[in-house]
């Protein structure tokens, strides 16, 4: 019988590693349920933070950032603390969140540049394909509404969450960094074009650019509380996506200065009071005991970025590592009077299985195929007994790109390979492998002698093969460019495209990994000066140069670095 990922006594067991490709594979039939609350099924709210880790919560024991909101959620609902997301960085987990899928499965990679194009950039034309089900797809079948809040991340050309199932959207296409307004090169010609001030959305049309990032939160919040109060009598899904405590932080002036934490601390503490109103919002509408709140954040806390990241807390490793702190993140789930206040999970459960879960939930029926939520597996059992359980996930997977360095069953974890998080190396071979129980040693800082864990060694070893094995090549969406692809309300003045409104607050951000270039050299005659010129652009400036331009901005990389790691 496979081990379904509980609590587990260290005993010797037998296992037939046989029947797990069968469970894998399995047809998921999720059976209607009836209605908690006036025979409706329950409306979902996703509130879905950006790099924040187990050690930036004050529930958790942040020492000097108060988080009173989130808190709250906890106090109320259950606590998944074995709770993992999808991908160790922020496109690829989002793409595995909302589509129930690992995000290696469709091409979320990269070949060309593998350690350093990980997420979509502003040139970037490709996007979470098009014929993939999301959540907000599969609710729609059940008569749901949908709206999506805040950063996408996802694509941006015919890509937005409009493009890929939700009503209506209200947001930035990417992560707030990366704008020409934050790294000063807003003079820069064609550069200003490549990498434009960052755009703010409503639907389809940008509405402000560029985006005030001091308001933009207060904007976000004001949207979500809206649809709430509109859409309060129908089942509805709202993803409310923030981009805090992401670097640069920029709170609003109210929230500056509030915390013990600086920066970091003051827009985690803005955060927070988001989740306050758009709770209030719910409240308001007497609906808490019909709404499934799930707060979670897409990968671990950014510590490369200093005491302008945050912390992992008892784990090891931070975003971009396969280390706990790379993946384990909040998993906090209220839902009133089904939902068991102040109660604790501590079965291993991936965002990937949110999708099933919540399909579960809204009455609906899934099946496993390339399309649809192949790789989900819900745990609605796990927030109230009385549903039906599913099949349960066997394993945790952890991948750098393409590929699968770690495997997670029950409670023991095993390195094939390592990484750090941020750096120019590929993945290095681990002879022998470093195994973990990291139920006991979730700081991964005592690996076991595997002589005296075989039967789970092997278990691990065989289902690492196997799935290794179903993970065959796909198009690299993350190496897709085009030089012009960043969405641009306007091209004119041509000096400074993109521009339609003046921007309250200019950044400059400076950071060892956010290196500015000395961008002299490329005010010279040899790069053109008009837009009129943008088809001669790659002759007159050389795509070996564009390269370095924009890896210098974004990686702290150089082209002939990439083209050594080839090798």
């Amino acid at each position: 019988m496979a081990i379904a990922l509980r609590r587990t006594v260290l005993e010797p067991i037998c296992i037939n590693i046989k029947i797990l490709p069968a469970i894998l594979l399995a047809l998921v039939v999720v059976l209607p349920i009836e209605s908690s609350a006036a025979n409706r099924p329950p409306s979902f709210i996703i509130l879905l933070a950006d790099d924040m880790g187990y050690g930036d919560i004050g529930y958790y024991g942040a020492p000097t950032t108060a988080t009173p909101n989130i808190d709250r959620l906890v106090r109320e609902g259950k606590d998944f603390r074995q709770f993992y997301a999808a991908a160790s960085v922020c496109t690829p987990s989002r793409a595995g969140l909302f589509t129930g899928r690992e995000p290696v499965h469709f091409g979320m990679y990269s070949k060309q540049f593998p350690t350093s194009i990980r997420v979509f950039y502003p040139w970037s034309n490709a996007s979470l394909p098009a014929n993939l089900t999301t959540i907000a797809h599969l609710l729609k079948r059940a008569g749901y509404t949908s709206h999506y809040v805040g950063k996408w991340h996802l694509g941006h050309v015919d890509a937005l969450p409009t493009h890929r199932g939700f009503d209506s959207f209200f947001g930035i296409p990417y992560s707030h960094d990366m704008s020409s307004t934050v790294y000063g090169t807003q003079d820069v010609p064609i550069i200003n074009r490549i990498i434009p001030p960052l755009p703010l959305f409503n639907n389809n049309d940008i509405i402000e650019q560029p985006s005030h990032l001091q308001h933009l939160t207060d904007k976000f919040t004001e949207s979500a509380a809206r649809f709430i109060e509109k859409n309060a009598e129908n089942p509805f899904l709202l993803i409310m996506s923030y981009y805090q405590p992401h670097i640069p932080q920029v709170p609003a002036a109210r929230f500056q200065n509030t915390s013990r934490r600086g920066p970091f601390g003051d827009s985690v503490q803005e955060l927070d009071a988001s989740v306050g109103t758009i709770m209030d919002a719910v409240s308001r509408k007497n609906i808490d005991n019909n709404t499934l709140v799930i707060f979670t954040s897409d990968n671990g806390p950014w510590t490369e970025a200093g005491s302008y990241g945050g912390s992992p807390g008892p784990f090891r490793g931070s975003k971009g590592s396969t280390w706990e702190g790379g993946l384990r993140v909040p998993g906090i789930f209220r839902w009133p009077g089904t939902v068991e206040s102040a109660s604790r999970e501590d079965s291993p459960i991936s965002q990937l299985d949110i999708f099933n879960t919540i399909a579960q939930l809204a009455g609906l029926a899934v099946q496993r195929h390339p399309d649809e939520a192949m790789d989900s597996f819900s745990f609605a059992h796990l927030l109230n007994s009385s549903f039906p359980e599913d099949i349960p996930r066997t394993a945790v997977y952890y991948f750098f790109q393409s590929h699968l360095l770690a495997i997670r069953i029950g409670p023991f974890k095993l390195h094939k390979f390592v990484r750090c998080a941020y750096c120019k190396e590929m993945p290095k071979s681990v002879d022998p492998p470093l195994l973990y129980n990291v139920e006991h040693d979730p700081g991964e800082k005592w690996p076991l002698d595997i002589s005296k864990y075989l039967n789970y060694y092997m278990l691990l070893e065989a289902e690492f093969s196997r799935y290794n094995a179903t993970i065959y090549p796909r198009e690299p969406l993350l190496d897709s460019k085009r030089i012009f692809a960043a969405p641009c309300c306007s091209t004119i003045p041509e000096n400074r495209p993109c521009v339609c409104n003046e921007s309250e607050i200019l950044l400059t951000w400076s950071m060892p990994h956010h290196r500015l270039l000395e961008f002299s050299n490329l005010k010279s005659t040899n790069v053109p000066h008009s837009m009129d010129d943008s088809e001669n652009f790659l002759s007159s400036f050389s795509k070996t140069q564009a390269v370095k331009v924009l890896s210098a901005l974004f990686l702290n990389a150089t082209l002939d670095d990439e083209e050594e790691n080839q090798q």
